[in-house]
């Protein structure tokens, strides 16, 4: 728990949308605020007295089946539904998310998927990866040539710049 508490913990997300983001990659980042009913929003980019509020995502996207795209996201804060917040202020909801997505939205599940953790602990380096077993967007030929060949260790990938 204290390696959580000091950040120490790299985490890696897999997302499905079914719209095309604002951009495929980067970073997104901005003040998180409480919004109705349990939901959370982004604030527009301005300077914040609250830096405890910003939430930070650095991501990679790519085409997959039945025009899809397919996301590996790095939160590099902890804040309450940060992805999903996130996948929204990109233009591209989670597939299947009922808070954040299209209310027409026919998915039997959400596209979020926990991908992988690593961390060093007693002079130790851990990796921990585990692709998508189940979702029909998850196991597309495109999305398993990603997340296998591309993605298998995201803790090597060149990330976008942290800002």
């Amino acid at each position: 728990s204290k390696l959580f508490q000091n950040r120490d913990i790299n985490k890696y997300y897999l997302a499905v949308s079914d719209k095309k983001p604002k951009k495929k990659q980067g970073m997104v980042s901005g003040e998180m605020q409480a919004a109705r009913r349990g939901s959370w929003k982004l604030l527009p980019k301005k300077k914040t007295e609250k830096p405890d509020s910003i939430a930070k995502t650095q991501f990679f996207s790519g085409a997959t089946a039945g025009g899809a795209r397919l996301f590996l996201l790095k939160p590099l804060t902890g804040k309450t539904h940060q992805i999903r917040v996130m996948m929204k202020s990109l233009g591209a909801a989670i597939l299947g998310d009922t808070r954040y997505g299209e209310s027409t939205n026919t998915e039997q599940r959400c596209y979020l998927h926990a991908y992988s953790l690593n961390f060093h602990y007693q002079d130790k380096r851990f990796n921990f990866v585990l692709p998508p077993s189940e979702g029909k967007h998850f196991l597309t030929r495109e999305a398993k040539q990603k997340v296998c060949k591309e993605w298998g260790h995201p803790q090597q990938l060149a990330w976008p710049k942290k800002r």
